[in-house]
């Protein structure tokens, strides 16, 4: 994906979403539109899984992905760090919707990262306004190794959603078993 027209340049009609240089994505974690790959400080998770899904069909290279899709970079993790900052996540959330409503075309939104508790709701309207405008937002159910249909209490995030537009995803081994 190439925040503008295919050349690079920004759209200046609808790019006044306050991040500067943001061609290809945004850093929420550092603050720039300077978008790398996950470097080799990273765990590398969520370049791993978009790449899955985005990966050319029948190209005879290497795997076959879920479509031949566009990937917006939003880095929200930091470096060799497990917990994620509710406000990063917003505001990537805030950076698709403002993407969308400048008529940029999102389907999914690869939350690989699974979540954690929605303390105050904001996240859980993030992802419906995103929802709302045509994206389905895909979380991770196997990342922490939990049984999580097993688990009562407070859960975590997308766990506690009550949701439309989320989907839970989870990996199983080669033998089809789930793994928790």
């Amino acid at each position: 994906w190439v925040n503008g027209d295919e050349s690079g340049a920004l759209d200046a009609d609808c790019d006044g979403n306050g991040y500067m240089g943001d061609k290809y994505g945004y850093n929420f974690v550092h603050d720039t539109g300077k978008i790398t790959w996950d470097n080799r400080f990273d765990s590398g998770h969520g370049t791993h899984v978009a790449g899955i899904a985005a990966a050319s069909q029948k190209n005879g290279i290497g795997i076959s992905g879920m479509a031949d899709a566009k990937i917006m970079a939003l880095k929200i993790a930091k470096d060799e760090q497990t917990t994620i900052a509710e406000s990063a996540s917003i505001a990537a959330f805030e950076y698709v919707y403002q993407a969308m409503e400048c008529g940029v075309n999102v389907k999914a939104v690869n939350c690989s990262w699974g979540g954690d508790r929605d303390t105050n709701g904001i996240l859980s309207k993030a992802i419906a306004a995103v929802g709302k405008k045509g994206a389905l937002s895909v979380f991770a159910a196997g990342n922490d190794g939990k049984n999580w249909d097993n688990v009562s209490g407070v859960l975590s995030t997308p766990y506690d959603l009550d949701s439309d537009y989320v989907v839970i995803v989870g990996a199983s081994n080669e033998q089809d078993e789930a793994c928790f």
